[in-house]
């Protein structure tokens, strides 16, 4: 039973490596996209839902008390499945990284590592005007402040995971099918240990 973060900016191929991952290990990995979920979750009608909305359309990072709630359920849930989760897009900042010590506790839940995706900015935002306006928080602006926010929130924080985890940083911008053989042969060797 194994959890690996998979970290890079908005638009690094998260969402595409988790496909690929899904694709090529079908029931024994499980993916939580967190930005899925708090999308689901932010289309419920109450307070809640509409202030994860407004975060989100922001370009801002929620409060992690609200992220773990979301987490917590989805990752128990996966677990229950299969023996690997991959979470997608967290933690996203020093808070989230304590709260998932504090919550979950690394023993309970043990983190296999961090794959970090990295990608240059214009590639970034090229992808996302690429994949059209699917998501309210895919416009020029938004975008901008999820990149900022990427590289002044979630990178520090890889250096603090670092001191306890592995952590293999891979060019996502690359072809797809290069960057998911590298992550492949760096899940290969995480299982192995």
């Amino acid at each position: 039973m194994s959890i690996v973060f998979l970290l890079g900016g908005p638009g690094s191929g998260k969402g595409t490596e988790c496909s690929l991952l899904k694709r090529d290990l079908g029931g024994r990995v499980e993916v939580v996209s967190l930005g899925e979920e708090l999308r689901k979750k932010s289309a419920l009608a109450d307070d809640r839902a509409r202030s994860i909305k407004r975060f989100m359309l922001e370009g801002r990072i929620l409060p992690s008390e609200w992220t773990m709630e979301v987490l917590k359920e989805c990752v128990k849930d996966a677990l229950s499945k299969c023996d690997l989760v991959v979470i997608d897009g967290f933690p996203r900042n020093e808070s989230n990284w304590r709260a998932w010590k504090d919550a979950a506790g690394l023993e309970e839940l043990p983190v296999a590592g961090v794959v970090l995706l990295e990608c240059d900015q214009t590639t970034m935002l090229e992808r996302i005007m690429e994949r059209g306006a699917n998501r309210p928080d895919d416009n020029v602006e938004t975008v901008r402040k999820r990149i900022d926010g990427f590289y002044n929130d979630t990178m520090p924080i890889v250096l603090l995971m670092r001191e306890t985890l592995p952590v293999v940083c891979i060019d996502g911008g690359r072809d797809k099918e290069i960057v998911h053989m590298d992550v492949m042969a760096w899940l290969g060797r995480i299982e192995r240990k």
